[in-house]
């Protein structure tokens, strides 16, 4: 539990940066719906969608090349790193998330991002515990770098039933 809480503050740090990123683009594309103005709806998603790329790109890229220097520098246990790299796709996958859910809220629409927030928690505590679970004959280390993969993938399952709703829209 100690090194999955480690690492912890350094992914919710990496997710604040784009915390007002869904509440600025539901504005966006609620003032243009109100106007009828679809078209400039769906450029506000593609224009979001880059930047959040961007943002969540670099943020995973830096816990990936810099997991090893971040452990040293706040003197963690070497067993960290499993941690780190159990989060390190998080940021990419939830910056991506935050434009759907601020998308569809947009129109008005917050079942999406409601269900989204549940299969993300329901991912995230079956394949985290599921992983710990399995992992821990590896090591102590391995297991909390399974439990942290489990927000990794609890964002990853939410990115993909909201593309599927916006597909299908």
């Amino acid at each position: 539990m100690g090194l999955y809480q480690l690492t912890y503050p350094i992914y919710t740090f990496l997710l604040g940066l784009a915390a007002g990123i869904p509440v600025a683009i539901s504005k966006m594309i609620s003032e243009r719906a109100a106007l009828s103005k679809y078209e400039d709806c769906r450029r506000i998603y593609r224009a979001s969608m880059l930047v959040m790329f961007f943002i969540g790109g670099i943020s995973s890229l830096l816990l990936i090349v810099f997991a090893k220097e971040l452990i040293n520098y706040f003197s963690w246990s070497k067993e960290a790193y499993y941690s780190i790299l159990g989060i390190s796709f998080a940021p990419l996958f939830t910056c991506l998330l935050s434009v759907y859910r601020g998308y569809f809220q947009g129109f008005q629409n917050m079942n999406p991002s409601g269900v989204s927030q549940l299969v993300e928690q329901i991912g995230r505590v079956v394949v985290g515990v599921g992983l710990t679970y399995l992992l821990l004959p590896y090591g102590i280390g391995v297991a909390a770098g399974g439990a942290a993969f489990g927000a990794t993938f609890g964002a990853f399952i939410a990115l993909i039933f909201l593309m599927i709703l916006y597909k299908n829209l």
